[in-house]
């Protein structure tokens, strides 16, 4: 090798850039792939065709835009964007003090602004992820901005309090899996517009089809978003629904009716903290506890999370006629109690409930799953030691599966006293 062709080789090995410049084409897009989005925004400078494959790109990692300019500039650079997370509530980004698009748009005054920021979205065509916190979405028509996301499958609009639109709005995405909108005070719509749509082919007005949403849906978390309607029943049989979030909604619902074997099936997690269902955390009556229980161990037994319905905790509404207080005047809580709570009871795997006062007075326990064989368990005598111990545990309230009536409990609190004096 001679030194001039020595010397060329030590160059080009010592810059990087000029390296770089001599890949090109599909290879050269495949492998900016791996690069942060920031890296392959910056190396689009470096030559005509590094910047057409810097367009062609598939960036699939999650882009942080803290302004309208950032998106500007992605807009520009990243057209092939799979996912995008967007705050305007953050500072520019520095990278964009070397984008000539930065300054020109600082120029614009408010209304330019917004109309580049809706024309920015209608050009990025293929996210699949979008998270907007707050939206920068307010002036502008959803329903024909998700038009142009046809490969959308997970949008997240949390918090985005001002943001006036419905969840018929969603039709055109056909991909989506994930929908998280909690708190958009806003939103309005009927749940069962999210999974039904007319037939075009019959002439029955009354006649629905199931949508896309029907059939993909993973993730639906509507929480807080309290003008919008529907039931409960409308989520029972879509097979792929893992988490639903239906807090403080106007969604109705029963849990004694409304879920049955076979139904909700992929269910993983539930949030029914709303007083429009009935046994999302109160009961009015002491025989209402089976089929609410029923329910809910339904969904507990086939989850793999291990608090998977909230609330928690389901007791006894103190307006109900089954409810009433110690009869002597009390200034502090005890085992004495009235057991008006139901807890779940899980012995070696096998489910139940019972009413407790969580302060160490609790009835027999309901148990949902039967009494396996001795001789044929898996666990064999693990299981009967377990259930052996758990059985040995007593209190003032043994005897008794349900509640007592204020005239049994009188009585059990005078014997109680009695035995206490008698200790003494």
């Amino acid at each position: 090798m001679t030194s001039e062709e020595d010397d060329s080789a030590t160059s080009t090995h010592n810059d990087p850039q000029s390296a770089l410049g001599c890949l090109h084409g599909e290879f050269l897009h495949q492998s900016l792939q791996f690069l942060d989005w920031r890296q392959i925004v910056s190396v689009r400078r470096v030559s005509s065709s590094w910047n057409h494959a810097v367009s062609e790109t598939v960036v699939e990692e999650q882009i942080d835009v803290p302004t309208r300019q950032v998106l500007r500039l992605i807009q520009k650079s990243l057209p092939n964007l799979h996912s995008l997370s967007f705050d305007q509530r953050t500072d520019p980004d520095i990278l964009l003090q070397e984008d000539d698009d930065y300054h020109d748009e600082k120029e614009n005054d408010a209304d330019d602004v917004n109309g580049l920021v809706i024309q920015q979205f209608f050009e990025l065509r293929h996210f699949r992820c979008v998270h907007a916190h707050p939206s920068p979405l307010r002036n502008i028509n959803l329903s024909n901005l998700f038009r142009h996301w046809p490969y959308l499958q997970s949008l997240n609009l949390h918090g985005n309090e001002d943001l006036e639109w419905n969840l018929s709005d969603l039709s055109s995405l056909t991909h989506l899996k994930d929908i998280r909108l909690i708190n958009n005070y806003h939103l309005r719509g009927d749940t069962w517009d999210l999974f039904h749509k007319k037939d075009e082919d019959s002439n029955d007005d009354e006649q629905w089809v199931p949508t896309a949403l029907y059939y993909n849906l993973e993730i639906l978390d509507i929480s807080g978003c309290t003008l919008v309607t529907g039931r409960l029943r409308h989520f029972a049989n879509l097979p792929k629904l893992q988490w639903l979030g239906i807090n403080r909604t106007g969604v109705k619902g029963d849990l004694r009716t409304d879920i049955r074997r076979g139904e909700f099936s992929s269910l993983q997690g539930i949030g029914l903290c709303s007083r429009s269902v009935y046994g999302a955390n109160t009961i009015d009556s002491v025989a209402d506890a089976h089929s609410v229980m029923k329910a809910r161990l339904q969904i507990m037994k086939q989850s793999k999370w291990e608090s998977p319905i909230w609330p928690l905790m389901v007791y006894l509404s103190p307006e109900s006629p089954d409810y009433h207080e110690r009869p002597e005047q009390r200034l502090y809580t005890s085992e004495r109690d009235p057991p008006f709570s139901i807890e779940v009871v899980l012995v070696a795997g096998r489910f139940g409930w019972r009413w407790s006062n969580y302060l160490g007075g609790f009835c027999d326990t309901h148990w949902v799953d039967p009494e396996p064989d001795r001789e044929t368990h898996e666990n064999g005598s693990d299981y009967w030691d377990e259930i052996t111990a758990f059985q040995a545990q007593t209190s003032m309230f043994s005897g008794f599966l349900d509640p007592p009536t204020p005239q049994e409990y009188r009585q059990l609190c005078e014997d109680h006293t009695v035995r206490e004096s008698t200790r003494i």
